[in-house]
């Protein structure tokens, strides 16, 4: 809603050092830097230009890593009261000037976020929900402004520590030196509502269109938020490339009104300090499963020497990907490991699942294509010729000698492949194109499954990811579901699975 002009305030609670926001506030929910977060940034490779101008176009981002279809992301950041497990579980952290303000809701103060990146630069778009905007005209910092008071308005930060040094003092309180060597790989890019900026933080490197980072803010039509576009050139955050990480944190301001900001919302740790941002990889996030000798059993009893050779994927609710607005609380609530392999025959993919509940009471056992995701349960998601396919409806876009989809397999041994593009033969002989067994243990259970590799391979590479879901209460619909990376049924969201070569023998002269 339109509110009127404002007179300048007197603010009581802030303190300023060196242009730092919200410096005094305590976290309602502490951050842990034992429990960092991440998530992943996608090359743009033969993709539409991304034109910087607050509108966050379907075609140009519908291939960021967490796009969850062309326009909207599953890289979310929100508080939730309820949630008050300390550490950061992707729901965000809360700081404010008045003792125990945050948002009443998602739609008081939440954000989406997209990745990519090229050549040249770093884009990250972020879509803001706010029911209440500074409009033109109205802001602390004056419209279209450099390095004013931009923490005062509704605005979104970017904190990059591009060299990945983890700097453990905060920067705007680190003496000239540490700043200036910390600033040249990253630091503060702020924009506001109004378009005002800031990167004073940030050494001040040059803005516009074609110099070192650019920004711009638009009001969504319906009033109901904003929508900010920034780029960064890579060559002033340390040149990151394919297979890097930098340090990452995203903050969103919220004023409604009153002395300044209400409260910032943020993805993980603390403003300008480094050591506490999560971590974005220039990906996609990709494992390399080793050739081994095999075959396994697929039992849901991962006791063949085999295992212990495969690829091994750790995803807790800190470096997954979590959706639905009930957390887990924490890794002993849900986490899994994964372990991958391949024979001259098959995929192997062995899923461990911590989970301190394990309901399965919606499919029974040897049920097939029923409702699976109601009960603890693992899919599996292959794109046989990686082509990154935006379509939904059940991924129909590789070659029609193969299979692409979803796999599912219940801890009680139910099945589903009816997400498939070519109905698949389930079963244990070696006729039939894939099958899995789970067994269920106190804190959580194992499932085993395997896929014929001339069923869902064109090639070495794959497009892969994986989802357990957890179901705490009984009944329909899980409580929520971890993934490793990407959104079910989304192509161009998942990672690559590498069939690589045989596992490297660790000879003596390698450890001396």
């Amino acid at each position: 809603m339109h509110r009127v002009s404002r007179k300048k305030r007197f603010v009581v609670f802030l303190l300023l050092i060196g242009g730092a926001s919200f410096i005094t506030m305590a976290a309602d929910q502490p951050y842990e830097v034992t429990a960092p977060v991440s998530f992943y940034a996608e090359q743009r490779v033969d993709m539409p230009p991304i034109t910087i101008d607050g509108f966050i176009d379907g075609d140009e981002w519908r291939f960021s890593p967490q796009s969850s279809d062309a326009t909207n992301s599953f890289w979310s950041i929100r508080w939730d009261p309820a949630y008050d497990v300390d550490g950061a579980i992707q729901t965000g952290l809360v700081d404010s000037i008045i003792p125990d303000d945050a948002p009443v809701n998602t739609a008081d103060c939440s954000c989406t976020v997209f990745t990519l990146y090229d050549d040249e630069y770093l884009y990250i778009a972020v879509r803001v929900l706010d029911d209440y905007q500074v409009f033109p005209g109205e802001g602390d910092a004056e419209d279209g402004s450099e390095d004013q008071e931009t923490w005062n308005d509704d605005s979104v930060e970017i904190f990059i520590d591009g060299d990945y040094s983890r700097f453990d003092t905060t920067l705007t309180s680190a003496s000239a030196d540490d700043q200036a060597r910390e600033f040249a790989t990253g630091g503060q890019f702020v924009i506001t509502t109004t378009n005002a900026r800031r990167d004073k933080e940030a050494g001040d490197p040059s803005f516009g269109e074609d110099a070192d980072w650019y920004g711009r803010a638009e009001l969504l039509d319906d009033l109901t938020g904003y929508e900010v576009e920034f780029k960064i050139k890579l060559s002033i955050i340390g040149n990151p490339a394919k297979g890097s990480k930098i340090g990452f944190n995203l903050a969103i301001n919220d004023d409604d009104g009153g002395d300044g900001p209400r409260y910032q919302l943020r993805w993980c740790g603390d403003a300008h300090l480094e050591s506490s941002y999560g971590t974005l990889y220039f990906g996609p996030r990709e494992v390399t499963a080793p050739l081994v000798e095999g075959p396994v059993a697929i039992d849901g009893v991962m006791d063949e020497s085999d295992w212990s050779l495969a690829a091994v994927e750790t995803v807790t609710p800190y470096e997954g990907v979590l959706i639905e607005d009930i957390m887990p609380g924490g890794p002993d609530d849900l986490s899994f490991i994964a372990y991958i392999m391949h024979d001259d025959t098959w995929l192997y993919v062995g899923i461990d699942v911590t989970d301190q509940e394990i309901i399965h009471d919606t499919e029974p056992e040897g049920s097939h294509n029923a409702n699976t995701w109601y009960d603890d349960s693992a899919e599996v998601f292959i794109d046989q010729d990686l082509d990154h396919g935006i379509d939904t409806s059940n991924n129909r876009y590789g070659s029609p000698e193969l299979i692409e989809g979803q796999f599912v397999l219940t801890a009680g041994n139910a099945t589903r492949d009816e997400n498939t593009s070519i109905a698949p033969f389930i079963g244990e002989t070696e006729g039939d194109d894939w099958w899995g067994w789970a067994t269920t243990r106190e804190n959580g259970w194992t499932g085993e499954m395997r896929f014929k590799k001339e069923m869902i391979a064109s090639n070495e590479r794959i497009g892969f990811t994986m989802t357990v879901n957890d179901d705490d209460v009984g009944g329909t619909e899980p409580d929520y579901q971890l993934r490793w990376q990407g959104t079910p049924h989304v192509e161009s969201s998942y990672g690559v699975l590498i069939l690589g070569g045989p596992p490297t023998e660790v000879q003596d002269w390698m450890i001396h």
